[in-house]
C-alpha cells in the first residue's frame, strides 16, 4: 500500500565473479544447470516470489539488461553454456560487461561468433570458440519472450539497465515501447 512500482533488478544472476558460465537474466530455470540454486534464480522465480508475499501483479515491474555478461577461457563443450571461465573476456566499457549495441555490432554474426539459444530459460548465448568467450544477454526473442510473460501475469511493466547499451534505432528498448504502449 506503501509503493506506487516495485522495480525488480531481474538480472545479473550470473557474471565473472563465478567460475562456471552461465544466463546474466534466464527468464526459467534451466534443467541442465550445474548450479544447485538454479530453481531460484531466474526472472520468474523473482517475480513468483514478490508475488507470493501479496504484492499486487501491476507494482511489479520487471527489470532487463541492455547488457551481456561474458567469461574468457571457456572450452567450446556445449557451446560453451555451464563450462569452466577464467580470465578476462574484455567488454565495452568495463570488463565482463557488453553493451547491445556493441554485440550487434562487433559480435554476432561476425567470425565464428555464434548464437545460440536456449530453450528453457528462453535466452541467447554468443560463444566463440576461436577466442574461448561466451557472453550472456537478452535480444529480441529473449526481450519478446519477457513482455509476453509482462503481459500473461499482469505486472506493472518492463524497465531497464542502461538505455546507452542498447543498439542503434532502439532496437530492444523499441520493442518495449510497443509491446507495452497503451491501446490508444
Amino acid at each position: 500500500e506503501y509503493m506506487d512500482k516495485i522495480f525488480l533488478m531481474t538480472y545479473d544472476f550470473h557474471g565473472l565473479w563465478e567460475s562456471l558460465t552461465a544466463f546474466n537474466a534466464p527468464l526459467y530455470p534451466a534443467s541442465d544447470s550445474p548450479y544447485v540454486d538454479e530453481a531460484s534464480i531466474n526472472v520468474d522465480a523473482a517475480i513468483q516470489t514478490w508475488l507470493a508475499a501479496g504484492i499486487d501483479s501491476d507494482k511489479i515491474v520487471m527489470g532487463a539488461p541492455l547488457y551481456g555478461r561474458g567469461w574468457a577461457s571457456v572450452p567450446a563443450d556445449q557451446h560453451g553454456i555451464f563450462q569452466s571461465g577464467s580470465g578476462q573476456p574484455g567488454g565495452t566499457w568495463e570488463e565482463g560487461v557488453f553493451d547491445y549495441g556493441d554485440l550487434v555490432a562487433n559480435y554476432i554474426g561476425q567470425g565464428d561468433w555464434t548464437r545460440y539459444w536456449h530453450a528453457e530459460s528462453q535466452v541467447p548465448w554468443l560463444y566463440s570458440p576461436s577466442q574461448q568467450i561466451l557472453i550472456s544477454y537478452d535480444d529480441e526473442e529473449s526481450i519478446t519472450a519477457k513482455l509476453d510473460y509482462i503481459i500473461d501475469e499482469d505486472l506493472g511493466g518492463m524497465m531497464f539497465w542502461e538505455l546507452s547499451g542498447d543498439a542503434t534505432g532502439n532496437v530492444l528498448t523499441g520493442i518495449m515501447a510497443d509491446r507495452l504502449r497503451p491501446p490508444e
